[in-house]
């Protein structure tokens, strides 16, 4: 919480800043592979990295952006469509899918969001990641393909 208070006050200070700086030795984005999510949970287990991460993806969030539209933004930004098909918000029955809402990634998306528009309710988030974690399957995957869509 004190990074993201300092990430408002960096704004607050110098407001004609408009470069977004990429936090020093964040891995590539978007993750395509489980040991590439696990790398980056290391790596944002580290409290500077973390609010730098939340700093960095908050400004990727458009002014007129809903809260939908901010998440689906961030969540394009973290994660490929392939690696978030294996997911959703609060795991899969028998372990077929992983919880999102365990992962440092989660309170990533979170932060950026209350970083932008600190009025939002934690639900509007999980309403808006749980879709798009359930939609996953039916956008194009790493491979090119189209997921479940068929192809007319």
């Amino acid at each position: 919480m004190i990074i993201i208070n300092l990430c408002r006050l960096n704004r607050f200070l110098l407001p004609h800043e408009k470069i977004i700086i990429r936090p020093a030795d964040l891995p590539a984005l978007p993750l395509t592979t489980e040991e590439e999510l696990e790398k980056f949970e290391k790596y944002l287990s580290k409290d500077d990295n973390a609010g730098a991460t939340i700093c960095y993806m908050s400004q990727i969030i458009g002014p007129k952006d809903n809260i939908k539209e901010a998440t689906y933004k961030i969540l394009r930004k973290l994660i490929s469509n392939t690696l978030a098909a294996d997911f959703t918000l609060k795991g899969g029955k028998n372990l077929s899918k992983k919880c999102f809402e365990k992962l440092m990634l989660y309170e990533v998306v979170q932060g950026a969001i209350l970083e932008k528009r600190s009025e939002t309710e934690v639900p509007e988030i999980d309403a808006a990641t749980s879709l798009w974690l359930k939609q996953a399957l039916w956008r194009r995957q790493d491979d090119g393909s189209l997921g479940k869509r068929i192809k007319k």
